[in-house]
């Protein structure tokens, strides 16, 4: 099966190998991202549902980042053979919330969390509106700010988007995908560290809760 790692702007495709399927429905499945040196991943996983998801974890990192771990949580989108889904406007429009968690660069070494509840309102042609509701690390007072933007859908279900935070003049590239008819989504903030936005990771989940 095929998968993109998306933590820069430039999707870097990978292809992955399920090296091992038992009755139980566990298994286990490998990658290689390319890099100086690639890094190789044995995952051990899950499926359910039929098939139709899966949870995992790393069981073995070589070359990765030393102490990192993760929770990897996979959705079908399509039967292998399947058309490709005809994604559009009219899979995104609709009204929103998203949840997000993120660890921010505090001094260079040390960092705290930060969460964010989103709720946007996607129309026809993409632009969206709605308010960002944040609980940041070391600021004792909740945040609440207006946020608006632009989310342009491929026909394979993948997007992207641009946010944007007036309060602190914060623009934010993301990608993603849809699933599910557009019911839910999964994003990623895509930051240059360049740019000293001081965020060090962000994961997106989203659901549709009406038109």
């Amino acid at each position: 099966m095929g998968r993109t790692l998306a933590a820069t702007l430039d999707p870097i495709p990978v292809t992955v190998t399920i090296t091992e399927m038992n009755p139980d429905c566990t298994g286990k499945s490998s990658y290689t991202v390319p890099g100086t040196p690639p890094v190789k991943t044995v995952e051990r996983f899950v499926t359910f549902d039929e098939g139709r998801e899966f949870r995992s974890v790393p069981a073995n990192i070589d070359n990765g980042l030393p102490g990192v771990a993760w929770i990897g949580e996979g959705h079908r989108i399509r039967k292998p053979g399947d058309p490709v889904q005809s994604c559009g406007p009219q899979t995104t429009y609709g009204t929103y919330v998203a949840t997000a968690t993120n660890v921010v660069n505090f001094t260079g070494t040390t960092g705290f969390a930060d969460t964010m509840i989103m709720l946007t309102k996607i129309s026809m042609t993409g632009d969206f509106t709605g308010t960002l509701y944040e609980k940041l690390g070391l600021i004792p007072q909740p945040i609440e700010d207006p946020i608006y933007g632009t989310v342009t859908v491929h026909p394979d279900c993948s997007f992207e988007e641009t946010l944007y935070i007036p309060a602190i003049s914060g623009v934010v590239p993301v990608r993603g995908v849809f699933l599910n008819e557009g019911k839910e989504f999964y994003a990623m903030a895509v930051v240059d560290p360049a740019t000293g936005s001081g965020i060090m990771y962000s994961i997106a989940l989203g659901k549709r809760v009406g038109q």
